[in-house]
């Protein structure tokens, strides 16, 4: 909804006084006991009076109802409303470190004292770095994609995005507790933070090796899909950011904002923990239809994670450009890293 100053703004655009009479008429207000002589004098009074008694969205009605021409400024202002929320909000939540086997005024305790730019250590990826083999056999080819058989020679250990600037569209594989979650949040975060001035912009670390791209992150936590049944990206739009954002007036502008972002190329697009969506056909149908999205949408770079044994037990590849990696275990220097950062 828009707020009172904007609502004043319109609806003195939109009215002059013989209108602003019958627009209390419409809202059961009486117009002479309203103060004010001039007509922007009596709606600051009027958007004031409807403030008191929570009646303001009565107002925002009025003007949709009678003033339609307005609807794309008002549009404007819900989805710029929608948006500075989404940033605040998804801040909070992806900057948060979920603790396992704390008691909860523990956990509490801690998590207004750390967050993940306190503890997070960069974490890497493994990509093979192969060939195509014209040889019989037929190696294991961990991106999956191409119908050549391959050899493996060798496997690099890089960052995530270094990896991003060569190839816009990854499948990261890991087992539990390897870090998929984390990386993808350290890569959403990272994309926050890049959309504020340089002057407000956090230290975060190896944010300068990511491309320089105006992507909003959206982060689609498979958990969220239930037995797969979401098929479209406006459906898992939806069904995300209204468990994510509890604000239920938020979603349609916002939803309607990040699929303009999306034509224009403007969106990353993180599909988190893909073998969550049980049993593994229905894990497949979630895939497919994930490919078909997609393709819909050629310049929208698209990360997904999974267990190996998940990604595998499905029996379907994501293809059209996907590079299949592997999330890199820590190293004894990492570990070490990531303990003073825990003891700070």
């Amino acid at each position: 909804m828009a707020d009172k100053k904007q609502l004043l703004n319109l609806a003195t655009q939109a009215y002059n006084m013989d209108e602003i009479r019958d627009l209390c008429f419409r809202l059961d207000i009486d117009f002479d006991d309203i103060p004010g002589e001039t007509k922007k004098a009596k709606l600051r009074e009027i958007i004031t009076y409807l403030e008191r008694n929570g009646r303001l969205a009565n107002l925002e009605a009025d003007l949709r109802q009678e003033r339609p021409h307005l609807l794309p400024v008002l549009g404007q202002q819900e989805s710029m409303e929608a948006l500075n929320y989404y940033y605040d909000h998804m801040q909070m939540a992806w900057d948060r470190i979920d603790l396992m086997g704390q008691q909860e005024r523990d956990t509490k305790q801690i998590l207004t004292r750390f967050t993940l730019r306190d503890f997070y250590v960069p974490l890497r990826v493994e990509v093979a770095v192969d060939e195509p083999s014209e040889q019989s056999g037929d190696p294991k080819n961990l991106r999956g994609a191409d119908v050549h058989r391959r050899e493996v020679n060798e496997i690099t250990r890089t960052s995530i995005g270094e990896l991003l600037q060569k190839s816009p569209r990854l499948v990261i594989l890991g087992d539990p507790g390897s870090g998929k979650t984390t990386l993808t949040k350290w890569l959403a975060l990272s994309y926050l933070f890049k959309q504020q001035s340089q002057n407000d912009m956090p230290d975060f670390p190896e944010m300068a090796t990511l491309p320089e791209k105006p992507w909003l992150p959206i982060i689609i936590p498979c958990r969220y899909m239930d037995s797969g049944n979401f098929f479209t990206i406006d459906q898992l739009l939806r069904r995300s950011l209204s468990i994510d954002l509890q604000r239920p007036d938020l979603v349609e502008p916002l939803c309607n904002l990040i699929l303009k972002k999306m034509d224009a190329g403007e969106v990353l697009l993180i599909i988190d923990g893909l073998d969550e969506i049980s049993p593994p056909n229905a894990r497949a149908s979630f895939s497919k239809a994930l490919g078909k999205i997609v393709k819909s949408y050629q310049n929208v770079p698209v990360v997904v994670t999974s267990r190996q044994y998940g990604y595998e037990q499905m029996g379907f590849r994501l293809k059209d450009g996907f590079e299949e990696v592997a999330m890199s275990p820590l190293r004894p220097s990492e570990q070490k890293t990531l303990f003073i950062n825990g003891a700070r």
